[in-house]
């Protein structure tokens, strides 16, 4: 029977020896998942500040670039209305030289006419009589 008592006895404290080495591996092992869980939380949290951080920074560059957007559209306005002007203008350079061009042709014929004829009798003058006379001897020298 006491042979008996130390079978029972020992194989009881091999069971406890057994419970214990398998609660320690447990409690290995949950420290080990808390540490990971750790972990990853934290690199959780960190991904989810840089993400914020990107959000951000998109965000204002999103509003950099419709300011930059507003300023073009803006300056193309401004192109624009300053090319209708040009046009404006270059319409209205042209009319005035076609204008003047007419005139200068006026007043070239008119400086002709008064450089060849009398401007009291409108007969030809001594200057178209000498030209013509000259030119109607051409022939003859030549």
């Amino acid at each position: 029977m006491t042979e008996n008592i130390v079978q029972v006895a020992s194989q009881h404290v091999t069971n406890v020896q057994d419970i214990n080495k398998n609660l320690v591996e447990k409690t290995l092992c949950t420290h080990c998942l808390a540490n990971l869980s750790q972990a990853k939380s934290r690199l959780l949290v960190e991904t989810i500040h840089d993400m914020n951080n990107s959000r951000q920074e998109l965000a204002d560059l999103s509003t950099d670039l419709a300011k930059h957007a507003k300023r073009a559209e803006d300056q193309r306005q401004v192109i624009k209305r300053q090319r209708q002007r040009l046009e404006e203008q270059n319409t209205a350079l042209e009319f005035d030289r076609e204008l003047l061009e007419l005139k200068v042709a006026e007043r070239t014929e008119a400086f002709e006419k008064l450089a060849h004829y009398d401007s009291l009798t409108n007969l030809p003058n001594r200057f178209l009589f000498n030209d013509r006379l000259k030119h109607a001897l051409q022939p003859v020298s030549a």
